[in-house]
């Protein structure tokens, strides 16, 4: 096999990936979605019960929320890294044509979708849309608020709204909440941000 036919293969190898990443990041927002859902209903089915809603909203949704957030991210960290590597691909294949005189034009770019969806076009931004990324992730961390302030609402009327550890589990949630987001933050920054702006030139 030529040098040409080694990348096509891992070409096909790297786009099956990136599908195979995004399905798996339907199925997470999919099935955490309903984990979330079926807690939430047994919450407010406990609603007078002692203690059980309390715990519910106060531990397992936010920690649901989070590691449904940290898996998604995980696939989505996968899906940008092999993103990037098909835009180095796709370059080095139109690179290799045009110096054969197979290829000279921009319209006749034997591969281009990776290297278009990510570079900027004239209006100033790139085809990539980024917002539903952004929604899924505003959308998780407001669940896990939610469910602090549910919590905060329960203790308020049957539990311990005035006691000590009431405020300890307040500022226990709080450490959380910042510790996931600081942790996130690092995830989308080292991982997914570097290659969702990455550049090659074409």
């Amino acid at each position: 096999m030529d040098w040409i036919s080694v990348s096509i293969e891992e070409f096909k190898i790297l786009h099956t990936e990136c599908q195979n990443a995004i399905q798996t990041q339907h199925s997470i927002l999919r099935y955490g979605t309903t984990v979330i859902g079926i807690l939430l209903g047994s919450a407010f089915n406990l609603w007078d019960r002692p203690v059980l809603p309390g715990v519910i909203f106060f531990i397992f949704l936010p920690i649901i929320c989070s590691l449904v957030q940290f898996i998604w991210l995980g696939e989505l960290a996968r899906m940008m890294r092999a993103g990037k590597y098909l835009m180095k691909i796709e370059t080095n294949i139109n690179i290799k044509l045009t110096k054969h005189n197979m290829s000279a034009v921009e319209e006749e770019k034997a591969l281009n979708f990776s290297n278009w969806l990510r570079n900027i076009q004239e209006n100033g931004k790139t085809p990539q849309l980024k917002y539903n990324y952004v929604s899924i992730i505003i959308l998780f961390i407001m669940l896990s608020i939610g469910s602090i302030a549910l919590g905060n609402y329960y203790s308020f009327l049957y539990w311990y709204s005035h006691s000590f550890e009431f405020y300890i589990v307040n500022a226990v949630e709080i450490l959380f909440l910042i510790s996931v987001g600081v942790f996130q933050y690092k995830i989308i920054r080292e991982n997914i941000i570097v290659n969702y702006n990455a550049r090659f030139k074409n």
